[in-house]
């Protein structure tokens, strides 16, 4: 775990430093527009869930880890289980939830806080999942590597690339 860590520390620098729009320290001209999210990788053998977004929601018909919106002094960990169950269906055990690291994220119109954490234990049920439909249309259980060929939300290829050490694919 400590490898992993310092492997994420490295590769977020080298992304600050190239003004890519992921960034470890909070950037000088950052101004949050929207509530600080989070993000859950779940996995089964040695592929994650991808949500399916909305066509009617912000960047729909893209994929998209579990998570969401944090509400108003919400601790980070209870708002991604809270955030996994409405999505997923799935309740996670507190403990087994590792936080990975914190991003801050610039996409066109507004910035956000963006909180990575991962599921320690693998999910016993892949089938189970219950998507919320007002929110999502499908769901799939993919390689890190497969998903970067998806259309995924923005900057969600680079979070694939620190947590898993990948290269996104050449076009």
């Amino acid at each position: 775990m400590l490898f992993f860590k310092r492997f994420l520390i490295i590769c977020l620098a080298l992304i600050a430093s190239l003004n890519a729009g992921v960034y470890l320290e909070k950037p000088a001209d950052f101004n949050p527009k929207a509530a600080t999210v989070g993000c859950c990788f779940l996995h089964y053998q040695d592929k994650i869930l991808i949500l399916h977004r909305q066509d009617y929601k912000a960047e729909g018909n893209s994929w998209a880890i579990p998570g969401g919106k944090l509400h108003e002094s919400e601790p980070i960990i209870d708002a991604i289980i809270r955030e996994v169950f409405e999505e997923t269906g799935y309740k996670l055990d507190k403990e087994k939830v590792h936080h990975i690291g914190k991003l801050y994220i610039k996409v066109p119109n507004f910035d956000f806080e963006y909180h990575m954490v991962k599921y320690l234990e693998p999910i016993q049920n892949p089938g189970d999942v219950k998507i919320n439909f007002k929110e999502h249309k499908g769901f799939t259980w993919v390689t890190p590597k497969d998903a970067l060929k998806m259309a995924l939300m923005t900057d969600e290829d680079t979070c694939f690339e620190i947590v898993f050490g990948i290269d996104r694919p050449k076009k």
